[in-house]
């Protein structure tokens, strides 16, 4: 894996998120859909997230998670 320099880095629009609704992703095994909701200048996005292996819906909802929120959109399975 490369190493993003600093500049690259400072790029990523970092948030804090409050994870509000956790999904069977219907097509992957290994992934949940996330709701997350960011307040109000933001609102709620929906995430795909290869967690699955490491937590049960259970312990990921209602959790505050940080995400990368100017990724840009990727078609998973």
């Amino acid at each position: 894996m490369e190493n993003l320099t600093l500049d690259e880095f400072k790029k990523a629009d970092l948030r804090v998120g409050k994870i509000i609704q956790v999904d069977e992703h219907p097509n992957a095994s290994k992934l949940y859909v996330l709701k997350v909701n960011f307040g109000k200048e933001i609102g709620e996005r929906t995430i795909v997230a290869g967690l699955k292996n490491h937590y049960t819906k259970e312990q990921l909802k209602d959790e505050q998670g940080i995400f990368i929120i100017n990724l840009e959109p990727a078609v998973l399975r």
